[in-house]
């Protein structure tokens, strides 16, 4: 996979032309290998400069263009990424670490078309109060219109799957677009850059590389910039909102998870085990959604315990057959310490057992599935994102134990509950405060339904209907019919 980076593209794009970075050069690494694949320069202020005034001019035509258009193009886009799935896959994989098999036969490139598609021609029909007379001679309508130019910062977990679900909300809906790649993983976006450009009149989309505290903040605090987009930690989330109050930017930001699960004693143990292997471990828990504390119920807590660590302890990765491998690395050496580091912490006390994994992986930037029984809810590795392979197991003892200290986390994006009684489960859904809550599973998304989270995992959704509202301003027109004097 490697030799497919040497003939990318590693230029920013910007007003419709390719231009070498002028700034620090980006160290791109393989996550699975732990070898660096690529040096990109990074843009410097001047050039994030040009790509928002170039968002800034091709603004006006881009949002006169009619929805059905927009929506043509963004197909046009939609299937490029399919018949270049395996290229896309595979730099994907150089990139991330990823298993090839699942990035492209099941996760981020079949969601990445699916996403544009749907966002696409869903914003030729956005919805809106009736058209009437709310005053006597008075007709009000309500129109969307864009917000203007979008400052997009997608994450590394999912570059190109990501990307494509915001791209498509805010180009879909009439913004012109700025996109920084996140600082690790920018090659598929090089690769995507080229396709926009072909399909796109000039302007409409600019890509700048760099590093979020550098490139990402002069984004947030640029007075051209109009809606700043990030999918990040909390801690990234407090920052740009304090950058962005010069010209009090709209922000959308997508931040941190500690998603609870509750196993109910009505639970089918081994369902929820199965279902978990996935919902727990898939890309290494490097996703804000990922099923990370689990509320066992003391009747069900030990057998649990031991069907959850068999299973971690059964999940494959690092091996050089790709079709093996479920899990992914982590995306940085520097992050594999910190992940390393929560473990040891947590192992470390006194109450806690150490019933899978616990130790860094054999190659690259991989660490073991771990699994941390007996863990209270003051624990660190209960209360703080780990962001890795690694959850905690905790018992309690009855279901409003589990729902209070389920919303015990000052994060509010997923949740989960096991039970075979529906009415308990669906008693429980009401009272948890997360922006979604599966039943019976843990993980799956669809393009039609919101990605939005609660308190402290920021605002704004990802996905769906809401999404494109989001990358638009309601506005008001009234209309004052003319009388006879007037006639």
């Amino acid at each position: 996979m490697t030799e497919i980076a040497g003939s990318l593209e590693t230029r920013l794009l910007i007003n419709g032309e390719r231009m070498a970075g002028a700034g620090t050069p980006l160290e791109v690494f393989n996550p699975f290998t732990g070898e660096k694949v690529i040096d990109i320069p990074s843009a410097n202020r001047d050039q994030v400069d040009a790509a928002v005034r170039a968002a800034t001019e091709a603004f006006p035509a881009w949002r006169a263009t009619p929805p059905g258009e927009r929506a043509r193009m963004l197909g046009e886009l939609a299937a490029h990424i399919e018949a270049e799935g395996d290229t896309y896959a595979a730099l994907e994989c150089l990139n991330t670490g990823k298993p090839y098999f699942i990035t492209r036969n099941f996760a981020d490139i079949p969601t990445a078309v699916e996403s544009i598609r749907f966002l696409s021609q869903n914003a030729r029909s956005l919805s809106v109060p009736a058209a009437n007379e709310y005053i006597p001679g008075h007709l009000s309508m309500v129109r969307r219109e864009p917000v203007g130019v979008c400052a997009l910062n997608p994450p590394w977990n999912y570059p190109l799957m990501i990307s494509s679900i915001i791209l498509s909300a805010a180009l879909a809906s009439g913004n012109t677009v700025v996109l920084k790649p996140a600082d690790p993983t920018p090659l598929s976006l090089l690769k995507l850059a080229d396709a926009i450009n072909a399909i796109f009149p000039k302007g409409v989309f600019n890509l700048v590389i760099g590093a979020g505290a550098d490139v990402g903040s002069m984004l947030a605090a640029h007075p051209g910039v109009d809606m700043f987009q990030v999918t990040g930690s909390t801690e990234t989330g407090k920052a740009v909102l304090g950058l962005a109050t010069g010209n009090v930017k709209r922000t959308h930001l997508e931040l941190g998870g500690k998603a609870p699960v509750i196993i109910s004693e009505h639970a089918d143990v081994e369902a929820a085990v199965a279902e978990l292997r996935m919902g727990s471990f898939a890309n290494a828990g490097q996703d804000c959604t990922q099923a990370c504390r689990i509320y066992a119920h003391k009747k069900v807590y030990d057998r649990f315990v031991s069907a959850f660590a068999d299973m971690a302890n059964s999940i494959g990765y690092a091996s050089d057959n790709d079709e093996e491998n479920e899990m992914a690395p982590l995306f940085t050496r520097r992050h594999l310490d910190r992940v390393a580091q929560a473990v040891e912490r947590a192992v470390a006390l006194p109450h806690t057992e150490l019933v899978a994994g616990g130790k860094a992986g054999p190659r690259g930037f991989f660490h073991e599935p771990t699994v941390i029984a007996n863990a209270l809810q003051d624990d660190d590795i209960v209360r703080n994102e780990v962001f890795g392979p690694v959850v905690s197991i905790t018992p309690v003892d009855d279901m409003e134990q589990a729902v209070a200290w389920a919303n015990d986390c000052e994060f509010g994006l997923a949740s989960s509950i096991f039970s075979r009684d529906i009415n308990e489960a669906l008693s429980i859904v009401p009272q948890l405060r997360f922006g979604v809550t599966w039943v019976n599973t843990h993980f799956p998304m669809t393009a039609e339904m919101p990605h939005a989270g609660m308190k402290q995992s920021g605002y704004g959704s990802d996905g769906s209907i809401f999404s494109i509202e989001d990358y638009t301003i309601p506005r008001h027109v009234m209309i004052k019919f003319a009388n006879e004097e007037q006639g």
